[in-house]
């Protein structure tokens, strides 16, 4: 997905102060289309793992999974990130959440992709490639890059909470 491509590519940017390289592979999450609540981190995990397997030259691999996460009879939609470096450390992190209500919920859980209901509801061909589902319901204030872009600098301030523990 470019969209997530961009979002990687932009976080580790910010966070190392350098351009950085970034190789979008396509691999399995092991989950399904539409995971909810733990499958989400699944997803993740999964991702990660597998791209390393799919591309072994980098030094680090990040797993980005959107999902769906029911609390307190509420339903809401994030990404869940993982990030794993050459040495084997892993760091989680996670975007913002957005509510969605329980209409839309039950809507996705009938299709198994809220992508393709987002399509049919909004006739935006795609929009997981575009604004995503936060960029409609933000009136575009907030679009589906940079979601996931706060995600993935949240999974990495894990990653640099370490490095600086090992200097102290």
């Amino acid at each position: 997905n470019r969209v997530k491509i961009e979002a990687v590519k932009s976080a580790f940017s910010k966070f190392f102060e350098k351009d950085v390289e970034v190789i979008g592979v396509s691999v399995d999450n092991g989950v399904g289309k539409q995971p909810y609540d733990e499958q989400t981190w699944k997803g993740a995990i999964n991702r990660a793992k597998n791209a390393m397997k799919e591309y072994r030259d980098g030094d680090f691999w990040v797993g980005i999974e959107s999902g769906i996460f029911s609390q307190y009879d509420r339903y809401f939609v994030a990404n869940c990130i993982v990030v794993m470096d050459k040495n084997g450390n892993w760091s989680f992190g996670m975007s913002p959440w957005f509510e969605i209500t329980k209409e839309l919920y039950e809507r996705i859980r009938k299709s198994e992709e809220m992508e393709r209901v987002m399509e049919e509801l909004f006739n935006i061909k795609d929009i997981g490639e575009k604004m995503g589902a936060i960029g409609v319901f933000t009136k575009g204030i907030m679009n589906r890059k940079e979601l996931t872009e706060y995600g993935v600098i949240a999974a990495l301030a894990g990653y640099w909470e370490r490095k600086l523990l090992e200097k102290s």
